[in-house]
């Protein structure tokens, strides 16, 4: 989860010093529509800051371009590991994997019990929604980063003609109020562009993973760590709850975790794969996480790597 708090805190960074590139180019815009409201032509020492102003911008540009492929890119390898967590076929402690197999497990040990098994088919359901999502806006995030980037080249062209018009012998010359007219309209140019820039940003920063502040409750509520996978598992991987320990399940966080499963499945699943959700920790009547042995309601899933029971 820490992966998605720290892209959304860059993300956000580089919002704030894209619009710090923003005020330097509405400068550069003043100081243009003034010399054509008074059909004045800029004088030596405007066109000095201003060309100054321009490399800032492009090195800038050239900063944000880099921080937002990085930021992109690491995203992007936060998913991947996601992934590979839930449902690599060759990872052994893929949550696919070990889900599947109980599944299978249960089943051939509990005929006469098999809607014991439901609750994690529902689980493997709403894992594979959820995940399916993720690899979609990474697609989405890494399409917004190139148009994001293709607009700072855009600009770039932009800025270098409109500093060699600022910069150049013709502004000396008896047209040189029509050439800052043009100038002007080149400015009008970069700033639709950097509109346009802005948006694509906001969607960026806004619109990313159904705003990070939601994916970060939705995976709270989907996953829970277990003690016994803590630290063996990389980047915080979240468990599934079904493996969660029963002082868990007394503190009444399972309440709290259904209703916000149950929210999850409206908003992102069929209906037909939604009634009922019943990823369940088992503190309710009639809601079973696993098949039990008739001793103790505790049961032994054998070959578990990391030891200990899951409880009914």
């Amino acid at each position: 989860m820490g992966d998605y708090r720290r892209f959304h805190e860059e993300i956000s960074r580089i919002a704030t010093a894209f619009q710090a590139m923003w005020d330097e180019l509405a400068t550069s815009e003043a100081m243009l529509s003034r010399g054509v409201k008074d059909r004045h032509v800029p004088d030596v020492a405007d066109l000095e800051a201003e060309a100054e102003r321009q490399a800032r911008v492009t090195m800038m540009g050239d900063g944000l371009e880099a921080d937002l492929a990085k930021a992109v890119g690491a995203f992007g390898d936060a998913v991947t590991r996601l992934r590979q967590t839930f449902d690599d076929p060759v990872e052994p402690t893929s949550l696919k994997r070990i889900l599947g197999w109980t599944t299978k497990w249960s089943g051939q040990r509990s005929g006469q019990n098999r809607t014991g098994i439901e609750p994690v088919k529902q689980l493997l359901d709403v894992g594979n929604a959820f995940y399916t999502l993720l690899d979609k806006e990474r697609v989405a995030l890494m399409m917004g980063r190139y148009r994001f980037e293709r607009g700072l080249l855009d600009l770039a062209d932009h800025r270098r003609e409109l500093v060699r018009g600022l910069m150049g012998e013709d502004l000396s010359k008896p047209d040189a109020v029509g050439r800052t007219e043009g100038l002007f309209r080149l400015m009008n140019g970069i700033t639709d562009r950097m509109n346009a820039s802005v948006m694509t940003l906001n969607i960026l920063r806004h619109k990313v993973l159904f705003d990070t502040g939601d994916l970060l409750a939705v995976h709270q509520a989907l996953w829970q760590r277990d003690p016994p996978l803590q630290g063996l598992l990389p980047y915080s991987v979240p468990v599934a709850g079904v493996f969660a320990e029963s002082a868990w399940r007394a503190s009444g966080a399972g309440q709290a975790k259904r209703a916000a499963q149950q929210a999850f499945a409206d908003r992102f699943l069929p209906k037909a794969e939604t009634d009922p959700v019943s990823v369940t920790d088992g503190s309710e009547p009639g809601e079973v996480t696993a098949v039990t042995s008739p001793s103790d309601g505790r049961w032994r899933m054998p070959h578990w790597p990391f030891g200990g029971y899951l409880r009914s």
